[in-house]
């Protein structure tokens, strides 16, 4: 059976900021909704999207809160079913950075990336690891964080 992940419903909302998971076919639904998108698969296109150029591997750093306009659009790609390149101070950032409302993250199928970045979101907010795997695989899709390797990165968070 085919996962539905519909952007419509809130995964997780504190202090006014909702997160929000959507797949490819999802998008351009998502988009309609959102004050910001997150996409972790390089699905929007360089003209309206911003790429996170991170600190210490390119010259130029953008902050996020720099980017102007609804919806946000930040990209953050890693390739299919690895892991991002950044630790825990990351996400912890883009929590603050991320504006109030709806924030949709978004890869290709919805599962692996967009699994582990809502996970470590939430590890970001102190939600312990195991749970924040529980939580993202409960209330978005029990398919979500796909491999070994993404919970490993996870659990390295802590």
């Amino acid at each position: 059976m085919a996962c539905r992940h519909d952007a419509a419903y809130t995964i997780f909302e504190d202090r006014g900021r909702q997160l929000r998971a959507a797949n490819q076919r999802g998008l351009q639904d998502a988009l309609k909704r959102a004050d910001c998108l997150v996409d972790l698969a390089g699905l929007t296109d360089d003209e309206h999207s911003l790429r996170f150029i991170l600190p210490g591997s390119h010259p130029r750093f953008t902050p996020l809160h720099e980017v102007l306009g609804p919806p946000m659009l930040l990209r953050l790609d890693w390739e299919d079913m690895g892991v991002p390149p950044v630790g825990l101070a990351f996400w912890e950032k883009l929590w603050e950075l991320l504006p109030e409302g709806v924030t949709v993250f978004a890869c290709a199928g919805g599962h692996g990336r967009t699994g582990t970045a809502l996970a470590a979101m939430l590890i970001a907010r102190g939600m312990s690891v195991e749970e924040a795997i529980e939580y993202v695989r409960r209330k978005h899709c029990p398919h979500a964080i796909e491999t070994r390797g993404q919970e490993e990165y996870l659990r390295s968070l802590r």
